[in-house]
């Protein structure tokens, strides 16, 4: 998947004929041996020509412009390549020389990023100004998702055949105003987003009925995630997520933390008046989301403007369970990576393939709270009657 580059380095007024010092030489050296540790592994050992090739382009380029005099281009590529070197994360800009058209003068350089070099042996173009230097809002090295594919139960209840005819939803709801901090709920280092989701809809529930709401501990949401995915914290390997329904279940028959729900229904995504009347009834819904890459740098989670781009794509990032604990006319108001996200109906939309709305004595009950329009008995009754679902 393609990372949003980092800022690059600005390139303002230099000096007509630098003379590099052994120091910015040797930092030049570095860059280059940055980018090439770095863009190695990104492209995977077929592109190790090609990247070398790069390297040494950018080197007799280096040279070139050192002894034919271009005083203020070798001053931009000694200035990038020291803004490469002193990156966090080494390589996260590439520099390119591409050949005069008309002789010497013409020699320019262009800052690109890894990923416009597309894995392939064919030259792109530089990427538009307005791509530089886009940051990560949602940085997938400490925001993991972990959501697998929806798994199909014919025993799986529907929400709207427990509804009654009620009013139209209310315009807006927001169940997230009692809660001051979130957690990660270890979805920072491991794909625990479906028990992340348990944990922050537990906590939701409780801030209306405690003003100190439960906010279960990371190794209490790790013990779940690996009870129902088999994960082994002494194995990576081991982390391949959860699909939401067996969550789901495992919240019911077993608990997470202490907390059991009633039962659920399956909400269709689709119809928005049922979904808000899921939200407002039962505090929140448990939504599974095939995650675009686009939203790694949204700070509202919205469809791009050309949908048909390749970050674009559902799923194009990965699968991940966010609860929404409210909407607005903009859209849902989610919660995930310890923060709540707004979300357009767009957004939702596309990219929403499956949801629950869970009966949990921490809100129908202590709460007080009715939840009218729902036949929360007849619920309770059918369950009864059917063995676990596996």
């Amino acid at each position: 998947m393609r990372i949003p580059p980092k800022a690059a380095p600005r390139l303002g007024a230099t000096p007509a004929n630098p003379v590099p010092s052994n120091v910015t030489i040797g930092v030049v050296v570095a860059g280059l041996c940055g980018i090439v540790a770095t863009f190695v592994p990104q492209v995977g050992a077929p592109q190790v020509v090609q990247a070398a090739t790069i390297v040494a382009t950018a080197i007799a380029a280096f040279v070139h412009l050192l002894l034919s005099g271009h005083g203020t281009l070798l001053a931009r590529l000694i200035q990038a390549l020291e803004g490469v070197a002193g990156q966090q994360v080494a390589g996260t800009l590439e520099v390119r020389t591409e050949p005069p058209t008309t002789g010497a003068a013409a020699s320019h350089v262009t800052i690109i990023s890894p990923a416009h070099l597309a894995g392939s042996d064919v030259a792109v173009p530089p990427p538009a100004p307005e791509e530089i230097g886009v940051a990560l809002v949602h940085d997938p090295a400490v925001r993991k998702l972990g959501r697998k594919p929806p798994r199909e139960d014919p025993r799986t209840f529907r929400l709207a055949r427990y509804l009654r005819a009620q009013a139209p939803p209310a315009t807006a709801v927001d169940w997230t105003t009692k809660v001051t901090d979130w957690g990660m709920m270890g979805n920072d280092k491991v794909g625990d987003c479906t028990c992340a989701a348990a944990g922050h809809l537990i906590e939701c529930w409780t801030s209306w009925v405690d003003p100190q709401p439960v906010m279960l501990a990371d190794p209490v949401i790790l013990a779940a995630y690996s009870a129902v995915s088999g994960y082994n914290p002494a194995d990576p390997a081991t982390d391949q997520g959860a699909d939401m329904l067996t969550v789901m279940n495992y919240w019911r028959q077993t608990g997470v933390g202490g907390h059991k729900i009633s039962g659920f229904a399956a909400v269709n995504p689709t119809d928005q008046n049922e979904l808000r009347s899921a939200i407002g009834l039962f505090g929140g819904v448990n939504v599974g989301l095939n995650m675009p890459v686009s939203a790694q740098g949204q700070q509202v989670w919205d469809v791009p403007a050309d949908p048909s781009a390749p970050d674009a794509q559902p799923g194009s990032w990965g699968g991940h369970d966010v609860p929404y604990l409210g909407y607005n006319a903009t859209g849902p108001v989610g919660v995930t990576w310890g923060s709540v996200v707004q979300i357009t109906w767009a957004f939702h939309e596309k990219y929403c393939d499956e949801c629950f709305a869970a009966v949990s004595p921490d809100f129908l009950a202590s709460s007080g709270i009715d939840p009218q329009g729902f036949n929360l008995a007849q619920l309770l009754a059918d369950l009864a009657t059917i063995p676990p679902a596996s």
